[in-house]
């Protein structure tokens, strides 16, 4: 897989990742973290579920790891 550059995603997208970069979440405590309406949240994160940017394993979102993520300079 390519890297994966965040000014690429959607603002909503981008935010989710750069959250999740530092560590995996629940995802209650995302979708508290980020203050949007849960449906739009679910939505989102479905979305990037399946693009495959994320996942959620044992409960919690994580970036998935078979991404590297660049941020053009």
């Amino acid at each position: 897989q390519p890297p994966l550059v965040l000014e690429e995603l959607a603002p909503l997208e981008r935010k989710v990742v750069e959250i999740l970069l530092g560590e995996s979440l629940p995802r209650d405590q995302l979708i508290q973290t980020l203050g949007l309406p849960i449906g739009e949240i679910n939505r989102l994160l479905i979305g990037l579920e399946i693009k495959g940017l994320i996942k959620e394993t044992l409960g919690e979102l994580q970036i998935n790891p078979k991404y590297s993520i660049n941020s053009p300079q």
